[in-house]
């Protein structure tokens, strides 16, 4: 009852901060890109720290020192809210690829397109991709990091999607190393529902795969780190040995 207690607080919580800080933080949207995403780093430490206070749900980083300078792609796990709100204070620059009907939400919309974030149509074919390879290499240019989803939908932790080509595309184009991200957070921020879980979320990146493999062979190479280590994370994650931990 007081895990539901809190959570159902947190789901109160969060749309309120949304809502409200996207509306008061609303002039950055006209300054700059860099004014905007100085307001959505403050916007992702209090919803860490309202999760935190609220429901106890703890976080912590490892393998910072596998992010190389410049221009890169993060390729990890979708769980939960979590990972599209943790990188943002990690990274320098961080660019979203998103579903395009993300990008026409009213507040959320606004903020997304200012932060440079990529819509893609996953109906537009080959037109749709290379836009977005066209989008993703401005953004590179400028030694921006490029988060993107391989499995493309939400997944239930312990459990593989199908990795979408996606990937392996934006990985050739752009010639950058690519590094892999596994993490635990649908144990705690469980998606569907409201559930918290008090506890610690653990997010790890992995080594960086250079520029340059063959595709097939980075394909398999990044869904093995990516699923072996989300799995190792599953159990009693707590018990895992910290490695350059950052908590936030």
């Amino acid at each position: 009852m007081l895990l539901y207690f809190r959570s159902l607080l947190f789901a109160f919580y969060l749309p309120v901060l949304t809502l409200i800080m996207g509306i008061c933080c609303a002039p950055a949207l006209l300054i700059s890109r860099k004014a905007a995403r100085k307001c959505t780093k403050l916007y992702v430490k209090l919803v860490v720290g309202g999760q935190r206070f609220l429901c106890g749900t703890k976080q912590q980083l490892k393998g910072l020192e596998n992010i190389p300078e410049g221009g890169v792609i993060i390729a990890g796990k979708h769980q939960s809210m979590w990972e599209t709100l943790s990188l943002i204070n990690v990274l320098d620059e961080p660019i979203y690829i998103l579903k395009q009907e993300l990008l026409n939400i009213p507040v959320f919309g606004w903020w997304c397109r200012a932060l440079g974030y990529i819509g893609i149509d996953r109906k537009g074919g080959a037109v749709a991709l290379r836009e977005m390879t066209r989008r993703a290499e401005d953004a590179m240019a400028r030694g921006a990091q490029l988060v993107i989803f391989p499995e493309g939908t939400r997944i239930q932790p312990g459990e593989t999607g199908r990795y979408q080509p996606g990937v392996a595309g934006l990985y050739k184009s752009l010639n950058v190393p690519c590094v892999p991200f596994a993490h635990n957070a649908g144990l705690y921020w469980q998606h569907p529902g409201i559930i918290h879980a008090p506890g610690t979320i653990i997010g790890e990146f992995l080594p960086p795969l250079p520029p340059g493999m063959p595709r097939k062979s980075f394909m398999i190479e990044l869904e093995n780190q990516i699923e072996s280590k989300a799995k190792a994370l599953l159990p009693r994650a707590e018990d895992h040995a910290p490695v350059t931990p950052r908590t936030i």
